[in-house]
């Protein structure tokens, strides 16, 4: 979140792809990397990542409701 705020969205990009590749069933590294997508409106990521966050656990609403702004 620290390099999110400061605008290094680059940085912050690696911190959370680290995060799916040693968590990969953990929702958390999911949602963050749709979140830094729709940010940065690479929208074809964001939507594949708040996609796989659904598949680990669909009864979050919010990630519907991100979804729907990609």
């Amino acid at each position: 979140k620290v390099f999110i705020k400061s605008g290094n969205n680059e940085e912050a990009e690696k911190i959370f792809k680290k995060l799916v590749t040693l968590f990969p069933s953990d929702i958390d590294g999911y949602l963050a990397l749709g979140r830094l997508y729709t940010k940065m409106k690479k929208w074809d990521k964001a939507i594949s990542n708040l996609k796989k966050a659904i598949r680990l656990n669909s009864d979050i609403p919010t990630i519907y409701y991100e979804l729907s702004d990609c």
